[in-house]
């Protein structure tokens, strides 16, 4: 998910599983409240509205507007200025704590009760080869193949406070008021169960 703000200058970039759907929601609101509801690829609904002084050119490719758009696309989608101008936001988790969050997202489906605790710990370390395999990674993604130089980075265990920090920093007032998606794990695994 992105959210381009025009009118606070920020562009706020969403990977997965980093409690993502609950910072998005809350920045619409506040976005909304306010309005501005400049550039928005959500899950909420597609709001989407670009001036074209933004545009690098007036064409935009659907196909490529999905929820966890890359940096390198935006920055492609506006024009380097702005891009290069406002305030870039990402929000980041615990490696270890995030790919066990996207392992049960993934199986959110699937019936955990006919497995036992080491069963269902094979099956995440598979989930986790292929993922590398497949490059299918946050880091890829957001950091290790992007040129992009993020100005704050929310962290996830330290929510509260950064959105705070934030706050402060672009003269904005979100208010995380949401928890979304927080009971998806179908049992009660410890974290250092899951690497040995």
């Amino acid at each position: 998910m992105v959210i381009i703000s025009h009118k606070y200058k920020f562009i706020f970039f969403r990977p997965r599983k980093v409690a993502g759907t609950s910072i998005e929601k809350s920045i619409e609101d506040f976005l909304l409240l306010n309005n501005d509801m400049s550039f928005v690829i959500s899950k909420f609904g597609y709001n989407i509205y670009l001036p074209e002084n933004i545009l690098t050119n007036n064409k935009i490719d659907n196909n490529k507007l999905y929820i966890h758009v890359p940096p390198k696309y935006i920055k492609k989608l506006i024009l380097n200025e702005k891009f290069d101008n406002y305030c870039k936001i990402i929000i980041i988790r615990n490696p270890y704590d995030m790919v066990i969050s996207w392992f049960w997202w993934i199986f959110r489906n699937y019936n955990f009760n006919i497995l036992s605790k080491i069963q269902i710990i094979n099956k995440f370390q598979k989930f986790v080869i292929e993922c590398e395999k497949n490059n299918k990674t946050n880091f890829n993604k957001y950091f290790y193949n992007n040129d992009t130089k993020y100005d704050f980075i929310l962290k996830y265990e330290n929510l509260e406070n950064d959105i705070k920090k934030l706050n402060k920093l672009l003269n904005i007032n979100i208010i995380n008021n949401y928890n979304l998606k927080n009971n998806i794990s179908k049992k009660n695994i410890k974290i250092k169960d899951f690497y040995n």
